[in-house]
């Protein structure tokens, strides 16, 4: 098992109906070490509490950032937003601050993260803390995962 921490910030984005949100979905720009990563995040299902979520990633440079302002950027995750923002425009919702002890877990193939978020959020209605415990199945089956958690 390795253990590291890291600090980030997401913002997230949604339309001014939060129709996103309202559907389960988000999208958001998370920049910490150097890195900038854009991602569209769908839930497709709830099983006993566990949200199981489908999530696109993708690391932009620094000179692509001006794009994803104007929401032109064309990759994965920006595209796939504009499949359900609908004719509203996206806006700044939440900033998030992030810092997270990740403890990775590897046997043979499988590689499973599991992370201790202290989180921060900071909207319209002030900031709110919260501490949460999350599972991500890297490169594990489904079953394997399952297993674990």
């Amino acid at each position: 098992m390795a253990v590291r921490t890291i600090t980030f910030e997401d913002v997230s984005y949604d339309t001014p109906s939060r129709k996103l949100f309202k559907n389960l979905k988000g999208y958001r720009l998370r920049i910490g070490n150097g890195k900038y990563i854009v991602a569209f995040k769908e839930r497709i299902s709830t099983e006993a509490n566990r949200h199981i979520v489908n999530e696109l990633e993708e690391e932009i440079e620094e000179e692509q950032l001006a794009d994803f302002y104007k929401h032109s950027l064309q990759i994965k995750p920006t595209e796939e937003v504009k499949k359900h923002q609908g004719e509203e425009s996206l806006q700044e919702m939440v900033r998030i601050k992030n810092s997270r002890v990740v403890m990775d877990f590897y046997q043979e193939e499988k590689h499973i993260e599991m992370v201790l978020d202290n989180v921060i959020f900071t909207g319209r209605k002030g900031e709110f803390k919260i501490r949460e415990l999350e599972c991500e199945n890297k490169s594990a089956l489904l079953e394997d995962f399952n297993r674990f958690v």
